[in-house]
C-alpha cells in the first residue's frame, strides 16, 4: 500500500548464501524508496516486500532510476548487504532544485523491521569526512554538487571500490556558440565509508577531491562495466 511512486529502474536480485535459489531483491522508485522483497521461501505466499529506506527529500523528491549496486559486507553487528544507490532525475537534466545524494544503506539478512530514514538520523553524513562509519548506524550519504545527478546508470563495486558517474549542469562560456555538455564525474569510493581510493589530484594523499574524476566531452556517460581477464593464467 505504500508502493504510491513508479518504478522504472531495473531490479537487483541476489542469492546471499551462494545455495542454488534467490534470496532478495532491491528496488528503488521515483519517491525517494528502496524496497526489499524477501523472496527465500519455496511458497510465493510466504514472500514479504518491505521499505528498506525512505530518503525522498521534502517538497522536490529524490527520484532513483536506476537499479542499486549489492555488496556483501560485515561490522562489529555481523554481516549485512550493503545496498548502494544514487538519486537523479535524467529527464531533467537542467534542473538545479533537487538535492542528489549517493547512498549506502546496510541491511541485515532479517529485515529490522524499521525503514532507514535521514530524519531518524540513521545515516552518516560522510560528505566532508572519510572517517570510519559506526557501527550502530545503518549506513552514509555523501551529498552531490547543486544540480548533480547520477544519471549514467547502476554503480558498480569491485575489490571494496565502488564507481558510479555523475553529470552536473553548466553555464556556457560567455560570448562562445560552442555546445555544453555539463560536468562529467566518475566516482571512486571505498563502498564502507565513502572514503577515496585513488589519488586522482596526485598529491601523494587521497583526500575528498580524490573521490572523483572529471571526464573530458561532458554528458552522460555510460555506467562503468566489469571485466574479467585471463593474464598468465589468472583471473583478474
Amino acid at each position: 500500500s505504500d508502493m504510491l511512486y513508479s518504478i522504472p529502474a531495473d531490479v537487483t536480485v541476489i542469492n546471499s548464501d551462494a545455495d542454488s535459489y534467490d534470496d532478495r531483491m532491491y528496488v528503488g522508485d521515483t519517491g525517494g524508496n528502496v524496497w526489499r522483497v524477501d523472496i527465500a521461501d519455496p511458497e510465493p505466499v510466504n514472500w514479504a516486500v518491505n521499505k528498506l529506506a525512505a530518503v525522498g527529500s521534502t517538497g522536490s523528491t529524490r527520484k532513483f532510476l536506476h537499479a542499486p549496486d549489492v555488496v556483501p559486507g560485515e561490522d562489529g553487528s555481523g554481516t549485512y548487504d550493503a545496498v548502494l544507490i544514487g538519486s537523479g532525475d535524467r529527464e531533467h537534466p537542467f534542473d538545479t532544485t533537487v538535492t542528489n545524494r549517493f547512498y549506502m544503506l546496510k541491511d541485515r539478512p532479517i529485515f529490522e523491521g524499521v525503514t532507514i530514514s535521514e530524519s531518524n538520523d540513521d545515516l552518516v553524513d560522510q560528505t566532508t569526512s572519510q572517517d570510519p562509519v559506526p557501527v550502530d548506524k545503518k549506513g552514509w550519504y555523501i551529498t552531490l554538487g547543486i544540480g548533480e545527478k547520477t544519471v549514467g546508470g547502476n554503480a558498480v563495486t569491485l575489490a571494496g571500490t565502488t564507481f558510479f558517474v555523475t553529470n552536473q549542469p553548466a553555464p556556457s562560456a560567455s560570448g562562445t556558440c560552442a555546445s555544453n555538455l555539463g560536468i562529467a564525474r566518475l566516482y571512486q569510493i571505498h563502498y564502507e565509508d565513502a572514503a577515496a581510493v585513488n589519488d586522482v589530484v596526485a598529491d601523494g594523499n587521497l583526500n575528498l577531491e580524490d573521490r572523483a574524476e572529471i571526464l573530458a566531452g561532458g554528458g552522460f556517460q555510460p555506467p562503468p562495466t566489469p571485466v574479467a581477464v585471463d593474464i598468465d593464467g589468472t583471473i583478474r
